[in-house]
């Protein structure tokens, strides 16, 4: 019997991403480098990748949507095309961490290498200013530790876990924490976000079951998104 296929979904970063994957294997992807335009991009894209594959909708057994925190408006665009077409067509909803992403990335990047984590792993989205998103997971079981907020880097951020644990931090916010932490027991490694990851993730959730609320999720912001008030009478 053919497998069926998984369609993913990222746009909550710089890069948009499109991709079919089948069996855990990668099939076929698109991308968008410019975020200003992820939303113009993101349904041709689908489109075109369905058509130039010769898939149609009764062939994908579920989306994967990366879903935050990250880009507000990416979030929203994401999510919202990953929700209508799982409701046209009438299969389940992934959603996914980008922190999740993210941590799962700098840990194989370090087993590759020979050089398997110790101790914990952070994440960090940059979120401007001196503010980044972030959770804590355990470096061996993955397990998350902290779940995913947002915080103002400050000198003492993580001091007790850093004093009893090696910390392993990644992602494009800790540039803003490696100038003002130097503790040795904190180490900085820059690990891009893998396709691979991505599609191993969406077929864990996928095989387990572990479907989101099609009806009422909604794209974790991991802080209040906050619109100016008008000040017109």
């Amino acid at each position: 019997m053919k497998l069926s296929y998984l369609l993913h979904i990222d746009t909550t970063g710089e890069r948009g991403l499109v991709m079919l994957s089948q069996g855990g294997v990668p099939v076929a992807h698109l991308e968008n480098s410019n975020p200003m335009e992820h939303g113009s991009f993101l349904h041709p894209a689908i489109v075109r990748l369905m058509e130039t594959n010769s898939i149609g909708p009764e062939a994908i057994a579920a989306i994967a949507v990366a879903n935050g925190p990250g880009s507000y408006t990416g979030l929203r665009v994401g999510l919202s095309a990953a929700k209508g077409l799982c409701f046209a067509w009438n299969i389940p909803l992934i959603t996914v961490s980008s922190l999740e992403l993210l941590a799962l990335s700098v840990k194989q990047q370090e087993e590759e290498t020979g050089n398997s984590p110790q101790g914990l792993v952070v994440p960090m989205i940059d979120a401007r200013r001196m503010e980044v998103f972030y959770a804590v997971y355990d470096a061996l079981s993955m397990d998350i530790l902290v779940e995913s907020n947002s915080t103002i880097l400050e000198p003492d951020f993580l001091e007790k876990e850093l004093k009893t644990h090696q910390i392993l931090f990644t992602g494009n916010g800790i540039s803003k924490w490696e100038k003002i932490c130097n503790h040795p027991n904190a180490r900085f490694v820059e690990a891009p976000l893998t396709d691979n990851v991505f599609i191993q993730c969406a077929n864990r959730y996928f095989f387990s079951k572990k479907w989101a609320d099609l009806a009422y999720s909604q794209p974790f912001y991991s802080k209040e998104f906050y619109q100016q008030k008008s000040t017109k009478t």
